[in-house]
C-alpha cells in the first residue's frame, strides 16, 4: 500500500484533503506519508496488530526509525499514504502502503497492506487509502499492485473487491491463525491503467 517524488504537494493532494471523513469530531483527510508520521503509524498499526486477528497473527509492529525510512521524500519503491486527522494531523486513523518487489522481475508489482483505527472503520477511509494507493502505483509506472487477504476476513475482502481487485488465486490452508487454525489465503490482483499488456 505512488508517492509523488520529492513529497511535493499536487493536485491530487489538494483535492483528497478537501475530502474528509467524520467520527468522532475529527474531519480525516487522506495524503502521503511524511517522515513525521511515523509515530502515528507505529501506534496505529500496534493498536490494530493487538485487536486484529488478521494482523495479530503476522505480528507486524515496525519500528519507528523503520518508518521513517519508508516516508522518506523521494522514495519511488515503496508508497506509503496515512488517513490523519485534520485537526491534529500527528494522528494517524489509517495507513495504507503499496511496496515493489526488489527483484528485477517483481519492479513492477507494489504489494499492498492497509490498516484503519476500529473507531473509524466503516467510514469509508480503507477505500480512500486503496484508491490514492492505486493513483499513486499509476504515477510510478507500475503494472500491478496484488494484497493477500485471510479467506475468513470478510471485511478486508469486501474492501479490496469494492475498489476493483480481483481474485488471482486461493492457496488452501497457507495461513495459521494463532490458535493454530489453518486458513486459506486469498491473493488479488488489481490491473493498472496504461500498463503495458503481458505477452
Amino acid at each position: 500500500m505512488s508517492p509523488r517524488v520529492g513529497g511535493a504537494v499536487g493536485e491530487r493532494d489538494a483535492e483528497s484533503s478537501r475530502v474528509a471523513s467524520r467520527d468522532a469530531g475529527l474531519a480525516v483527510r487522506v495524503r502521503r506519508g511524511l517522515p513525521e508520521d511515523a509515530e502515528g503509524i507505529a501506534t496505529l498499526l500496534s493498536a490494530v496488530s493487538r485487536e486484529s486477528p488478521f494482523l495479530g497473527a503476522v505480528g507486524i509492529s515496525p519500528s519507528v526509525e523503520h518508518l521513517r525510512v519508508l516516508l522518506r521524500p523521494g522514495e519511488t519503491r515503496i508508497v506509503v499514504v496515512v488517513a490523519a486527522s485534520a485537526e491534529a494531523p500527528s494522528r494517524v486513523v489509517g495507513y495504507a502502503h503499496a511496496v515493489a518487489g526488489l527483484a528485477s522481475t517483481m519492479r513492477h508489482v507494489g504489494t499492498v497492506a492497509v490498516a484503519v483505527d476500529a473507531a473509524f472503520r466503516g467510514q469509508g477511509i480503507g477505500t480512500r487509502l486503496l484508491k490514492r494507493l492505486v493513483d499513486e502505483g499509476q504515477k510510478l509506472g507500475w503494472v500491478r499492485l496484488r494484497a493477500s487477504v485471510w479467506a475468513n476476513n470478510a471485511g478486508s475482502r469486501r474492501l479490496f473487491e469494492q475498489v476493483g481487485f480481483r481474485q488471482d488465486a486461493r492457496i488452501p490452508e497457507q495461513l495459521m491463525d494463532q490458535d493454530g487454525r489453518l486458513v486459506d489465503e486469498i491473493v488479488y490482483g488489481y490491473r493498472l491503467r496504461g500498463a503495458v499488456q503481458a505477452r
